[in-house]
């Protein structure tokens, strides 16, 4: 029996403070929501809960504060069977929340880092075995830069695959981008690492690969996925449900991108098993909790 495919994240974990409401609420105005959870969250733990939903053997690098939510995280990620022997534990700095607001089948985040800034390169060193023992790596920005930088040139050094989700956005150096294997921006995020605004998205992938980049998909919503491949730029839709909440697609894409390369899937496929589980993501509330498991992919 084939062994799982092997996936690491690095990457933050937050506990995601959800208000709901009709409406957002204009500058400086107080509305009155109807709903209001707590939920496991952060990109890096979303996207590790999505990979091992989808059959991956995942581990998960970050930290988390010496507190209530810094526990209730790490029982949450040890139950969806995710090692956590690379989860460090932050004295000085809490738990990392976000605060959501979800209106309109849309939403709105503003992210307090917390122990997630407290992640050291030198956590990554006690680590190294791991990183180098996965079949792809997985990294986002709402951890330090440095640190980021650190998973990739790991990566870049041994041959591994590394995903990086360029969230939140940031400019990123040409010597960094050359040794990406993947970079899963929105359409957002392009213009800002690009620095352009550029609303061709063709020449902002070709910005990306002239930069060094090897593969860039671009994710966009309702209106699909375009990436870049040997046989030029390729276009997938999306597929077409009834969305409730978006707050975790762009995480389940990832994770489940990270699944489907470690797999040994081509870019193509694994760009269609991504899109599959991040539409089935939106079909439910919360970021982690709507994330779909691999036998609902499968029967969808």
């Amino acid at each position: 029996m084939r062994q799982k495919p092997r996936v690491t994240v690095v990457g933050s974990i937050n506990m995601d403070l959800v208000t709901k409401a009709d409406r957002f609420p204009k500058k400086g105005e107080t509305i009155l929501g109807y709903d209001y959870s707590q939920y496991p969250g952060g990109k890096g733990a979303n996207q590790a809960v999505a990979a091992a939903r989808l059959g991956a053997d995942v581990s998960f690098i970050g930290c988390v504060g010496n507190d209530l939510f810094g526990e209730k995280l790490k029982q949450i990620l040890v139950e969806e069977g995710i090692n956590i022997e690379g989860l460090a534990v932050s004295e000085k700095a809490p738990t990392g929340v976000a605060q959501i607001t979800v209106a309109e089948k849309e939403n709105s985040i503003i992210v307090v880092p917390g122990a997630n800034h407290d992640l050291k390169r030198e956590w990554l060193e006690k680590h190294r075995a791991k990183l180098l023992s996965s079949d792809i790596l997985l990294v986002q920005l709402e951890i330090p830069l440095d640190v980021a930088e650190t998973v990739i040139n790991i990566a870049d050094e041994n041959e591994i695959p590394v995903i990086l989700n360029p969230a939140p956005a940031q400019r990123l150096d040409d010597k960094l981008l050359e040794k990406i294997t993947y970079l899963t921006p929105n359409e957002t995020e392009i213009r800002v690492i690009n620095a352009d605004d550029e609303s061709n998205f063709d020449k902002q992938l070709d910005t990306l690969l002239e930069r060094g980049v090897r593969t860039v998909i671009l994710t966009r919503g309702e209106a699909g996925v375009i990436f870049t491949s040997q046989e030029g730029l390729q276009f997938k839709d999306s597929l077409k449900v009834e969305a409730v909440d978006t707050t975790g697609a762009g995480d389940t894409f990832n994770g489940a991108l990270a699944v489907g390369v470690a797999k040994g899937h081509s870019d193509c496929k694994a760009v269609e098993f991504a899109i599959k589980a991040a539409a089935l993501s939106v079909t439910k509330f919360g970021a982690q909790s709507g994330m779909p498991r691999l036998e609902e992919i499968e029967n969808a």
